[in-house]
């Protein structure tokens, strides 16, 4: 119990846990020490006590904020980690993956530790966007490049606006790389071409190639938020 409630309390703002430091440290030395000598002046002892009022109120306030702000919001955020991180790994999973299966069809010299933008931009631009042989249906029809093309967009789409439904919860460079890719060009360019054919994919090699970049960092990120929150098997007591 105790080390649960340590691994709560690091993760307290410092400026606060500096100024309980500052408050407990003073209070005992005033009860301790100038509780014990005389008035240096007089009014000395009236000023001690509203000194020694102001110092046990703010105690009282950092264990209020610790039990009944912080512990729940923690807990939040311990919830909320483990969905982001799911779907952080996942969406980065699915984006790596897609663009091994694009490579293994285009017949484009290559493999999954050689990617890079140049191998990208051979891959789309070895496609035909129109031709139906993407490794994925719709209904009982395959998918054609485009249409596999966008549809991993829409998935990305789909699983961002999940991720950002507790923006207060999230550290402000998680919830700008969420925003930058729910603005990307990717994902607004698979909006509009999702109906309207393409003469060539090459368009969005680039678009795909920062978002997956992008997702990987997101993943990166999320991981870090993590170890330092110390949300890991610590916090199951």
């Amino acid at each position: 119990m105790l080390k649960a409630i340590k691994v709560y309390f690091v993760t307290v703002p410092w400026p606060l846990n500096t100024i309980l430091i500052i408050c407990a440290a003073s209070l005992l030395f005033k009860i301790f020490f100038l509780d014990t000598i005389p008035e240096a002046f007089f009014g000395a002892y009236k000023l001690g006590l509203i000194f020694e009022a102001i110092t046990i109120s703010m105690i009282a306030s950092y264990i209020f904020y610790f039990f009944v702000v912080h512990v729940r919001e923690i807990n939040q955020k311990r919830a909320l980690c483990s969905f982001l991180e799911y779907w952080a790994r996942i969406m980065a999973k699915n984006t790596n993956g897609m663009i091994i299966r694009m490579l293994r069809e285009s017949g484009v010299e290559g493999d999954e530790n050689t990617i890079n933008q140049n191998l990208i931009d051979s891959v789309f631009e070895s496609l035909e966007p129109e031709k139906y042989e993407a490794p994925m249906r719709i209904g009982t029809s395959k998918a054609n490049w485009r249409e596999y093309v966008c549809h991993n967009a829409f998935y990305i789409e789909r699983q961002l606006e999940k991720m950002s439904r507790d923006p207060a919860l999230l550290e402000i460079e998680i919830y700008r790389l969420i925003v930058k890719l729910q603005d990307s060009s990717y994902i607004s360019s698979a909006n509009y071409y999702q109906n309207h054919p393409l003469a060539h994919l090459k368009g969005f090699s680039k678009m795909f190639a920062r978002t997956r970049e992008d997702l990987n960092n997101l993943h990166s990120l999320v991981n870090e938020y993590t170890r330092k929150l110390q949300l890991d098997q610590r916090l199951n007591y």
